[in-house]
């Protein structure tokens, strides 16, 4: 097996032997480091209703820190504004976990289909 050389910085003349297995490694490490950074986020957000900016679940101003939820997040409805929230993200969007809080009007939810991950939590005993 022929063996491959380079030149060492310190002593131009001198070779030494690169080592197939640091090749490999590095070629591993390459290929992990790229597929964790295509891997969406295993941390899904817990997201709050406040319903202060509208009906639709895109706007900002309609979650608690002013962020709406993306795929995998688990939402949470709480409070008595904005009690016909409508979905309108893309038809089959994967939410984790949809949560009617303690202190949670009735809620009728609409809009477009969505994928549920998890389960349908009611903890207001008012709403049951």
């Amino acid at each position: 097996m022929p063996l491959k050389f380079s030149v060492q910085p310190n002593n131009p003349t001198m070779k030494t032997p690169v080592k197939k297995t640091n090749i490999k490694l590095f070629s591993v490490l390459a290929a992990v480091t790229l597929l964790a950074l295509s891997i969406p986020s295993a941390f899904a957000a817990n997201d709050t209703w406040t319903g202060i900016g509208g009906a639709n679940w895109s706007i900002t101003n309609n979650w608690l820190g002013g962020v709406a939820p993306v795929a995998n997040d688990s939402l949470f409805f709480d409070g008595a504004v904005g009690l016909n929230p409508n979905n309108d993200f893309a038809a089959n969007t994967v939410f984790s976990s949809i949560t009617f809080n303690t202190g949670a009007a009735p809620f009728v939810l609409s809009g477009n289909v969505l994928n549920l991950a998890g389960n349908i939590t009611n903890n207001n005993s008012l709403n049951a």
